[in-house]
Order: C-alpha cells, then structure tokens, then sequence
C-alpha cells in the first residue's frame, strides 16, 4: 500500500513494517510504549501481533525502535535547533515544532546521545521514535517533510558515527538486563544502573516525564519484592543529581574558552589570507574562493571539500585537529558573513556573458575557462568567479588551434544536407549563452546510432559523467537535472506528456520553476535557466505543438552493415582530434561574434534569436546566411506537418475545409461538423481520447493550433457576433513560401472582434 492510501493508524503502523521498521503502540499523552517493547529492539512484531494491539487501542500513536533492528538511525533536533549540518534524507516534522532526520544504520552500535550538538539528540540502539500520524500532546500530528517513498535513506554522517558508535564488544547487554528478575541484595545496584542509563540518554525535561515511570515500572515487575517507593525514589534523585552534575561540567568544558579559542582562532588564520572571498550567489546561498596552488576554486560553503579544506587550514596552523563542533560552529559563522556581509555574484553553469565577452569553464583541475571576444579566444587560468561546479561534470580538453568544425560531421550518422547545417549551427549556439536554444529530435530506426551521437555532442558541448539521461519521474526531479546540467540529451524517448512538454519548453525559454527549499515550510526557490536540450528516440517523441515549434527534427537512417564501428573505436578517434574540434568551435564564435550586428533578416520565426545567430554563425562556419534559413525554414514546415498529422483536429478542420473557402459559426457547430469530418476518414470520435467532447476544449485546441493551420492555409479567429461567440476559418495563401516568409505566430484571444475577411 502506497503512503497516500494510508489511512489508519493500524495501516501506518503496517506499512513500517513492511519497509522493515520495528513499529509498537505508545500513548500520545506522554510517548511512552503501551506493551513491554523491549522485546522489538531485537526482532519485528508479527502482522498479527499488530492487527492485535490497534484493534484494542486503535488512536494508539507509533513508535518506532530505532537502531538495527530497523536499521535506522534518527537525529532528534528540537524547536529552534540547527538543521544546517544535517545532509538531506527522510524527514518528519515533530508535533512539537522539531525535526526527525533518518539515516542508515552504520552497522556498529550507536548509543543514544543527548545534546550531542544544541537541542539535538541521537536515537539510535535501544531507543525508539514517534513517526507519522501519531498525535503529540500540543494537539499536532507528527508528518513527513520527506517520506520514505520519495527519498532513500542517506548515510549516517560521519562526523555523527565518530561520537555515537562503540565497540559492540563494550556494550551492555541492556536486553538481558531488563529481563532478568532481581532479588534482594541486587535490587539497589540494579536500580542504579538502569536510572543512570535513562538518565543519561534522556534530555533533562523528559526524565521525570518518561524516565521516572519507566523506573517504577521496572522496579514492580522485575524486583522481588519491589522497592519501597522512598527507596526507589532515593537512588532515582540520587543519580539524577550526578548525572546533572555531569551535564553542567560538560556544558561548562564545551562553553569555555577552549572551544571559542579553536573557533577564533581558525577565524583569525582564515581573515589573514587575502585571496579569500566569502559571497553569496544569485539564491543567496553562501560560497567561497579560497587559492589552491596557482589557481583558485569556488565552493559552497556548505560543501564537504570546504569541511575538509578548513580542517587542514587549522591543522597546518597549529598541528591540532579541529573537533566537529568547533569546525561546524566556524562554518556558520562564514555562512553568515558570506550571506549578509559578501557581495553577490551570479554563478552560472558551463558558460556565462560577461563583460562583453563570452567565459566557457573547461571544469578542469586548474579551473580554467576559455575567454571569447571579437578579438579572439584564449585559455585563461585565474577567472572572475562566474562559476560553480557539480560533481557530474568532466573536464572539457584545453582547445587548440587548426582544426575544422566540419570534422564532428565523421562522426555522427546525418546524411542530408540541410541537417548538417542545421547541426553545427546548433552545436555552436550552445557555446553562446542567454538566448533560446530549440531542441534537436533525433529520431530513426534502430541501429542509427542516435545514442552515439548524444553522447558525442555531450562531450563537446557540456561534459559529463552522465552523457544521456532517462526523463525524471516529477517535474522536481526535472528542475534539479536542469539546473545541474548546462547541455543535457535524454534517451530513448516515446512518448512526452503535455506536463513534461511544457516544462521542456519553460527550460528552452528561460521561464522559472519554484520549488520547495528542503526542511522549510515557506521559502521557494526560483530556478530560472535557459539550458540547451536534445532528444532521441525510435520515432518523433515531441506532439506538443509549442513544443515541436522549438524543435529541430533530425531523421537518422539505420549505418548499413559494411559502415558499421565500433562505439570505442569511434569515441577513440574522435577523442584524438576533440581539441582541435574545440579549437575550431571558439574560431566561429569569434567570427559569430563579429557577424551578429549585421545580420537582418525579413522576418522571423518562433525561434527568433536562433534564426539571428544562427545567420551569424552559418557565416562563420562557411555557409551562407540563405542556406541555413532556407535550412531552418524548411525543417520549421517540416515540424508544422508533423503537428498537424498528430491531431485529430487539425486533420477534420482540413478534411472540412476541403471543399470551402470560408466558414463561421459557434464552437457547437464546429463541433458538430468535426465529427462528421472525422467520421468520413473513419475516425471513431467517441474512441478517440484526444478528441474535443466539449466546445470549450475544441476551442482551446483550435487556439493552440492556429499557427501550424495557417502554415497549411488556414486562417482561424475567434469573436463575438450578437452576444455569442464565434469561429471564423477562411482559405489563405500559405505562411511558409520560401526563407524570407516564416510562420509567424496570429495573436488573437478566443473574444477578439468580429474579423473582417
């Protein structure tokens, strides 16, 4: 059963176990377990041992033994507690205003700890936790941030493991502990020992709350005979005043002037270097430029590379280590600085525009990137911080010069003129940023190497250690790909629903995405990007008419078997002449570059900008400015085609046209003549799922379509006559005729005026 199917308690309770979580019934008064649990450290409650417990307490809320047995271990952070730290994994917001962070169980034993950092405890071996839906006595639910469908179980972090693990070999066996039966001459130590362990893996204000009882209830079933309750309570204030006292002097050793001395002193070491800046970037979140050797990197200052980095700034300055708590304190106190004391910088993926020149990262060791301008290109080392860098990313080869863009053409399956054109001028675009890209389709049979060729393209424009993707389940997981890669080509592609279609489109055109920050109940993201994409699949994947007017068809015919190659021995060859290929790439953005402010053309497509610098750079390449527009225009018609021959209503507004040079009447009656139109090219409407069933929806299909209708020679508009709303198609000359008359888009809204024919 699915988390959105849950419904009961007793069906939570279930579903824990059936991801192998030890779950039991606990009070929502005061969290304690309703049946002796011990027993469920070890081993998991049977189904029916379950069904058992909620049929008799059915608003029973959930515990949860945390530590092997479910192999889970949670960080326990209270209302007001640091989350920063704390990697991402699956999360819960407490009835109590805090949070609950699972993690892996690392496989050693992991005490529970107290105040292991400010407000935060460790529930590991031993302990439990209350999950989602349990009802906390303030009246809120306990519910998941981050359930355990969405999001797997990260690593216990290790900075966590080094204070809370021991050797099995030292651990008390508490199970038998508890289970044993103590006479007298036992009993006290006994009692002693167990209060000391409740104590100390409690917080303060919940040892009368939960460990005090817990006392009395093993002291009357496990001591023969019980202690008396003055006795009992005797050894439980006694231990509890040694365990306070234990506290304060931790407390007081933690919040001394060791602590701050290590803290300010690495401060102080990292002020004295100049090169160092802390800034925040365009969703403000913290970085720094720290020097390496003879050049400089830039990281988050929430990275682990920067955790490393200031562990050996302290090490090489005072041949101590730093402990976790002072290195977590000082990089919040960085974070700070770069977010409300460092200046802003946009941070940009790949390539950038800046100061008139275009900056491409070759994400190499030495973090150099190539400068572009009219004047030239050239490798610089130590670049202006326009940069950051994902793990995925490879480095690109340092360019040289004499090579011939034409090259990529031997090693990619294209043999029509028109798309060969059309696939340089592509390829050199993506080098020019901050302008829409339309997408390449690369579509064809099996054994035409479409995959290869991604993976080629990939590797010139944007490279990675991930060269083709699979489409995301949710548009989430869409948004983080995209802003993580500059140049991303998915695979294998059938089929794209409207959802993804228009989220293709809003990535090509640079529109925003919000999404939700991880842990926060109201700060968005807005991720706003303009990314350069390609598609391939067996046939044409892309329906969408907006999207396929972004949209670059590219048919690939099967490599007959006397051409066919190795891949490795074609990535081989091409491996041996990329740098010369790169060099040759940054010579037509030079030449681009120069060209652009003199191309004009007529008119313009959809994709306008790419029609301007794709002029520019076709010059560049050696091609005229006529043979990539009349390249781009016919692929532009070919697009057009392909929208209307997968849309039944295209196909009956143009069966019904047929014989007419004008129409005009309500939504209704179009309908109504659709479906006789449809139903004459046996289209069974009724079976037809993408159909109209209503008039509003034919009109709003019609509207979508009106471009691609006018490119076939059919003028659609939409008024009002006599208080009604009204359809009006007429006969017209075609859009396209040749490359100085593209498509253009006919901008009228379902209410406009009656139109003049």
């Amino acid at each position: 059963m699915k988390i959105q199917e849950l419904k009961t308690n007793l069906d939570w309770a279930l579903y824990y176990r059936s991801i192998g979580w030890s779950a039991f019934p606990i009070k929502s008064r005061d969290k304690t377990p309703i049946f002796k649990w011990e027993k469920y450290q070890t081993e998991i409650a049977t189904e029916e041992q379950m069904r058992q417990w909620w049929k008799q307490f059915p608003d029973a809320s959930i515990g949860v033994a945390t530590g092997k047995v479910s192999g889970i271990v949670v960080v326990d952070i209270e209302a007001g507690g640091s989350i920063t730290d704390l990697p991402p994994t699956v999360m819960a917001r407490s009835g109590g205003g805090g949070f609950h962070f699972f993690y892996k169980h690392p496989g050693a034993v992991v005490k529970n700890r107290v105040r292991i950092l400010d407000k935060t405890d460790i529930r590991g071996d031993g302990g439990y936790i209350v999950v989602t839906p349990s009802l906390h006595k303030s009246g809120k639910r306990y519910e998941w941030a981050v359930d355990p469908e969405s999001a797997k179980l990260e690593e216990f972090p290790h900075w966590i493991v080094e204070k809370c693990t021991e050797s099995a070999k030292t651990k008390v066996d508490w199970n038998n502990f508890l289970s044993a039966d103590n006479s007298k001459g036992t009993r006290n130590q006994q009692a002693a020992a167990l209060a000391g362990k409740i104590l100390y893996h409690n917080p303060i204000e919940m040892w009368d709350v939960i460990g005090w009882p817990a006392l009395q209830e093993w002291n009357r079933i496990k001591n023969s005979p019980p202690l008396s309750e003055k006795e009992i309570k005797s050894v439980w204030e006694s231990i509890k005043k040694a365990e306070l006292e234990r506290r304060v002097k931790r407390d007081k050793e933690n919040s001394g002037d060791n602590r701050k001395s290590q803290s300010e002193k690495l401060m102080r070491t990292i002020d004295q270097q100049e090169r160092i800046v802390l800034f925040h970037n365009e969703l403000k979140e913290p970085f720094i430029r720290v020097p390496i050797k003879n050049h400089e990197e830039i990281w988050s200052c929430r990275s682990k590379m920067f955790k490393r980095w200031l562990a050996k700034v302290y090490w090489e300055e005072h041949r101590k280590a730093i402990n976790s708590e002072n290195l977590h304190s000082t990089i919040n106190m960085m974070e700070s600085q770069a977010c409300f004391s460092g200046n802003q910088y946009t941070l940009h993926n790949r390539s950038a525009w800046y100061e008139n020149a275009i900056w491409y990262d070759l994400s190499d060791s030495e973090w150099q990137a190539v400068k572009i301008t009219t004047e030239g290109w050239e490798v610089i080392k130590n670049t202006p911080i326009l940069f950051k860098r994902y793990s995925h990313q490879q480095a690109q080869v340092e360019p040289v010069q004499g090579g011939d863009i034409k090259d990529i053409l031997k090693f990619i399956n294209i043999q029509n003129e028109d798309q060969k054109i059309l696939l340089l001028v592509w390829v050199v675009s993506c080098f020019i940023p901050d302008f829409p890209h339309p997408i390449p389709n690369f579509y064809g049979a099996q054994g035409s190497a479409k995959s290869l060729m991604c993976k080629i393209l990939r590797k010139i424009i944007d490279p990675s250690a991930i060269e083709v993707l699979s489409f995301p389940k949710d548009i989430q997981e869409f948004v983080q790909i995209m802003a993580h890669h500059a140049c991303i080509f998915f695979d294998n592609v059938s089929h794209l629903s409207d959802h993804i279609s228009d989220a293709l489109c809003k990535a090509v055109t640079g529109d925003g995405f919000s999404k939700r920050e991880l842990y926060s109940d109201e700060d968005d993201i807005i991720f706003s990007f303009r990314r350069c994409l390609g598609i391939n699949g067996i046939n044409i994947a892309a329906k969408n008419p907006d999207l396929l007017e972004r949209s670059i068809l590219f048919e690939l015919e099967r490599v007959p078997e006397e051409k066919r190659k190795q891949e490795d021995d074609i990535l081989k060859e091409f491996e041996n002449q990329r740098a010369q290929i790169m060099g040759s790439i940054f010579d037509v953005v030079v030449k681009a570059l120069k060209i652009k402010e003199s191309i004009k053309l007529n008119s313009l497509p959809r994709m306008a900008d790419f029609a301007v610098w794709g002029s520019a750079i076709a010059e560049g390449i050696g091609y005229t400015k006529e043979q990539f527009l009349g390249a781009y225009y016919r692929s532009i018609k070919d697009q057009n085609s392909e929208v209307l021959y997968n849309s039944l209503v295209a196909i009956s507004v143009i069966q019904f046209m047929k014989d007419k040079n004008e129409w005009s009447g309500t939504p209704s009656q179009l309908l109504e003549e659709l479906k006789i139109a449809a139903g004459a090219q046996d289209i069974k409407v009724e079976k037809e799922k993408d159909f109209p069933k209503a008039a509003n929806t034919l009109s709003r299909q019609l509207n979508k379509l009106k471009t691609n209708l006018a490119d076939e020679g059919l003028e659609v508009k939409f008024g009002i006559e006599n208080k009604s709303r009204k359809v009006y198609i007429r006969k017209k000359q075609k859009n396209i005729e040749g490359i100085d008359e593209p498509s253009r888009e006919i901008e009228n809204d379902e209410n406009d005026i009656l139109p003049n024919f």
